[in-house]
């Protein structure tokens, strides 16, 4: 079902005279078949009399359904085959009409079914994976978020509808098997079928886990595979393990050693005590995202949990601990307090994405991570969250395939951004006290964002809600436009306005925010208002005349500033001698860059800028103007001053990697060593000399072992000998990646495939990308690493036209399938494309149709930005 189809028809949430209490579960899954037998008995609370069953359920065959009253024994129990069965596959439910109602109390409804092992990583899944000496396997693995636990066994399928679960699996003898809870094998066997206990073989064993603490169905969690694992303790003695393919148990240190610290943090933090016995990560071969936060038993992509103290880089190690941290946060935030419904999935997530910073900078504070925060997170947000596809923070979700959709940047980073936002406004201390508060006042239910701003209103004595509701109930943000700025001795008069801000440089009525605004002074002294009206005076006292003034210092607002263009050169002087601080020039340079964009401000000012930037050495300025690069590339892919745009590169850069050098110096930052990577990349993408012969003098190294490239130089180095290489290069590459096991070096290998200028070998790279030796999870990012090069971009587009089919049948909906068509759809200029790629998705269906706009209308803005400024653009080059 398209996501057009979808919104045409209706939906409605399950009927509520039904609550589960407490379900049985008992699984067999055929780890060769690939399919899965499953017995289901639940416990429901009927809260009105009623005549019929209505739950969920997809992709399962029912054999045997059972209803008994426990209220009223000498109700009847009545029995239905599969003809009595009523399964919708666009409401995903099942319905049974029962002869007599099922009276108010406590009843049990029973469930003997079948399902299928299916390849798309969603429900019940198989996940292949290659033993240490060789053979083929399969794992069983359920990835249950949003709405797949249905997929799995009848239940009802709504955050809402909390319950406790009891598990138990017939799984082969040499295999281990994994849940959300310890096994429990003194417990009684509740046998939920008679003829289950004949299903446990010679070869099979019966696996018994601990009944669950009260919690949503997408949070039930199973494994079954050949694993190993490294453990550790909190202080609290809570067991906690970190499970590995065989082979690779070291692979799970750093993550279980960050666990443990993670969730003594967050145990401190929250002041509320982790309710679980124990916690277990467990590395997938195959999943569709980065990881799930299944309570007790959090699964991830093993490029997201396995580091290898040989060929893990600086950024890699660095994303594991942030995803550790993230999932570790949802065990309170989400698990313990779970949203009331879908379009409460921002509390799940933004909250996360911001615990994971603070977490992840407690344990590791030379990461300077919320530095990071900005460009990573809040900016992404930004750019994202000024179209006019955009949507809400907290958005109306009817049918389960609108969910995916809001799985997206917008729900974590805009979220994370504006809590960050709220915590720099009521303080830290106000901030912990309310999130306790509500922790403890909605463990083990559901709530409303609402509910959040409460709890924090009265720990702050601020109004949060009406400040909040202004940001979370609208899409998109402000321009704060400073439209006067009057000194008079030691006195300024400020007059600010706010607008919603629009990537096209439309004007738009009817926005208004609540904005907290901080304004920073060069002699140092800071003043905080709350604009609360479009337009407001702010008077600032002991500012001297030649003074400037800086809204929004360290970017903790979500909002962009506008200056008068003849006041930009007062910061001139302290952005050179870097006395203004590497954040506040990151702000200037993005919302200037941004303001380009939307066509507030000529090209050529954001140019000028850059030029003079040489001597920075901040890694997210660097960043940021790296950004700046990739979207003027994408307008300058067939025009006559690219190369002057190439020498413009390189020109910027090339003293930067002379300074930060091939190799780590003693006790440098972090960051340097991620600005390394970055430079170089940039570098040798546009063909610095220099850069390009250094990387093919390693990379042959590399292959005929002679000696290895770091772990931090391989994704540039494989990307500059790419560009630059053709045939033999890519059989290389093909042979290197063959040699690995390790997923994180495939994903450098295979991604940087797509940097070939080589027209045939392009080819060859999209058909590799979805051949056999190809996960299908791996498969998006190699193809959009074709369409990011500007001699790939048509081939990867048309490719992906060739093989929708394809790709709708892996990814449906999903979080691929969207990131497949903004890699393929948006990298273009022109309203004809534009117009290609609104016909093509008419044609077939909407598969994703928030990210289908997104990338119509970013095509649509470079074509305006080009038809605009390249005039501008082309003076400035030819003025070099």
């Amino acid at each position: 079902m398209t996501g057009s189809a979808v919104a045409s028809m209706a939906f409605a949430r399950l009927p509520a005279h039904l609550r589960p209490l407490h379900y049985n579960v008992r699984l067999k899954p055929d780890l060769v078949a690939l399919t899965f037998q499953g017995w289901m008995n639940v416990e429901v609370e009927v809260l009105r009399e009623t005549s019929e069953i209505v739950c969920n359920a997809a992709e399962l065959t029912v054999q045997r359904l059972t209803a008994e009253s426990t209220a009223q024994p000498d109700w009847p129990a009545q029995s239905f085959g599969p003809e009595g069965v009523q399964l919708d596959e666009f409401a995903e439910t099942l319905r049974v009409q029962l002869a007599r109602p099922l009276p108010v109390g406590l009843a049990r409804i029973h469930c003997v079914y079948q399902g299928v092992l299916n390849d798309r990583m969603r429900g019940f899944y198989r996940s292949r994976y290659t033993t240490p000496d060789g053979q083929t396997r399969f794992a069983a693995a359920t990835q249950f978020e949003s709405t797949e636990a249905r997929r799995c066994f009848p239940c009802w399928d709504e955050p809402a509808l909390k319950s406790s679960f009891s598990l138990s699996v017939i799984a082969p003898r040499d295999r281990t098997v994994h849940s959300n809870m310890p096994e429990a094998p003194d417990l009684t066997d509740p046998v939920l079928d008679t003829a289950a206990a004949d299903q446990v073989g010679p070869n099979d064993r019966l696996v018994l886990f601990g009944p669950s603490p009260i919690m949503s169905t997408y949070l039930l969690a199973l494994v079954v595979g050949e694993f190993e694992s490294v453990d550790g303790h909190t202080q609290d003695d809570i067991l906690v393990r970190s499970f590995t393919p065989i082979g690779k148990v070291e692979q799970g240190r750093f993550a279980m050693e960050t666990s443990v610290r993670a969730l003594e943090f967050y145990t401190q933090f929250f002041d509320v005590p982790y309710p679980l016995p124990k916690y277990d990560c467990i590395a997938l071969a195959d999943f569709e995202c980065g990881a799930m936060e299944n309570w007790g038993l959090v699964t991830y992509r093993e490029s997201c949990i396995l580091v290898d103290a040989q060929n893990t880089s600086t950024a890699s190690k660095q994303f594991i601990a942030i995803v550790v941290c993230h999932e570790m946060a949802h065990q309170w935030f989400g698990n313990l307090v779970t949203m009331e419904w879908w379009t409460h999935l921002w509390l799940n997530e933004g909250f996360a994405s911001f615990m994971e910073n603070t977490c992840t900078h407690a344990l590791f504070p030379h990461f300077d991570i919320w530095t990071q925060f900005v460009g990573d997170t809040l900016l992404e947000a930004l750019r994202l969250d000024a179209l006019a596809s955009s949507h809400p923070i907290e958005v109306e979700v009817g049918h389960p395939a609108e969910v995916d959709e809001i799985f997206d940047s917008i729900s974590y980073n805009k979220g994370a951004s504006v809590i960050r936002m709220l915590h720099h406004f009521i303080g830290n201390e106000a901030f912990r006290k309310s999130l306790h508060n509500y922790i403890k006042k909605f463990s083990y239910r559901n709530a409303r964002t609402e509910d959040l701003w409460e709890c924090l209103a009265e720990g702050s004595q601020k109004p949060v809600g009406q400040i909040m509701s202004t940001w979370t109930s609208q899409m998109g943000f402000p321009v704060i436009v400073v439209r006067r700025i009057v000194s008079q001795g030691d006195t300024t008069t400020l007059t600010l306005s706010q607008e919603k801000f629009n990537a096209d440089g439309s004007q738009s009525e009817g926005y208004k925010w609540l904005v907290p605004i901080d304004i920073l002074t060069s002699t140092g002294t800071t003043q905080s208002v709350l604009l609360e009206q479009l337009e407001m005076e702010v008077t600032l006292e002991n500012t001297p005349e030649d003074a400037w003034v800086k809204l929004n210092p360290e970017y903790m607002g979500y909002y962009r500033v506008q200056y008068p263009e003849n006041y930009m050169v007062k910061f001139s002087p302290d952005i050179a001698s870097k006395k203004l601080s590497e954040l506040n020039r990151l702000a200037l340079l993005d919302d200037l860059m941004a303001f380009v964009q939307a066509g507030r401000v000529k090209t050529s000012l954001i140019l000028e800028m850059i030029r003079n930037i040489k001597n920075e050495d901040s890694y997210v300025v660097w960043r940021s103007v790296g950004e700046c690069f990739g979207k003027l590339s994408v307008l300058l892919a067939d025009e006559a001053c690219r190369p002057d745009f190439k020498k413009f590169v390189i020109d910027t850069m090339e003293d930067v990697v002379e300074k930060v050098g091939w190799g780590p110096k003693a006790e440098e930052h972090h960051t340097q060593g991620l600005l390394r990577s970055m430079v170089i990349s940039r570098l040798g993408q546009y063909g610095h000399d220099n850069t390009v012969q250094e990387s093919q003098r390693q990379f042959q190294a590399h292959v005929e072992k002679l000696g290895e490239i770091l772990a931090d130089l391989r994704a540039p180095v494989y990307r500059t000998v790419m560009a630059h290489g053709g045939e033999d290069t890519y059989q290389q590459m093909l042979a290197l990646y063959r040699d690995t096991d390790l997923h994180e070096e495939k994903d450098r290998i295979s991604r940087a495939m797509g940097a070939s200028q080589d027209i045939e070998v392009l080819k060859k790279v999209l058909e590799f990308a979805i051949s056999d030796e190809v996960r299908s999870q791996d498969s998006p990012f190699i193809i959009g690493s074709v369409a990011s090069n500007v001699k790939g971009r048509e081939l990867a587009w048309t490719f992906f036209k060739d093989h929708f089919d394809l790709f709708y049948g892996r990814y449906k909906g999903g979080s691929l399938m969207a990131r497949l068509i903004k890699s393929t759809a948006d990298a273009f200029k022109t309203d004809e494309k534009a117009e290609e790629v609104t016909k093509f998705f008419e044609s077939k269906g909407n598969p994703a149709e928030r990210s289908v706009k997104q990338s119509i209308e970013s095509i649509r803005l470079n074509a305006a930005w080009w038809k605009r400024d390249g005039k501008d653009i082309q003076g400035f080059f030819n003025s070099m």
